[in-house]
């Protein structure tokens, strides 16, 4: 996949912002009536939406990683796998 150096500085940015809320969501006791699929895939979509697009690439690259990440640690079910994939993939 090749990035531009913007791109891949947009991309480290929202990781950090997912690991983040990820960390978070590890860390809480979540509520029996929503299933952990659900949760991570709320994060991933607010994560999306704390930022700011300049065109439709850099939002379609941004969403692409973000369901990339989301997807990782669903089928994974590991923080740690996640976090390996997604920097080998992106080069983080």
């Amino acid at each position: 996949m090749e990035l531009t150096e913007e791109q891949k500085i947009m991309l480290q940015r929202i990781w950090n912002v997912l690991k983040d809320k990820f960390i978070m969501f590890i860390g809480e006791t979540r509520s029996k009536d929503i299933s952990a699929i659900t949760v991570i895939s709320n994060i991933g979509s607010e994560t999306f939406n704390l930022f700011y697009y300049n065109t439709t690439e850099e939002a379609t690259i941004a969403k692409e990683f973000i369901e990339f990440a989301v997807n990782t640690i669903v089928v994974t079910k590991s923080f740690a796998q996640t976090i390996d994939g997604v920097e080998k993939k992106y080069g983080f």
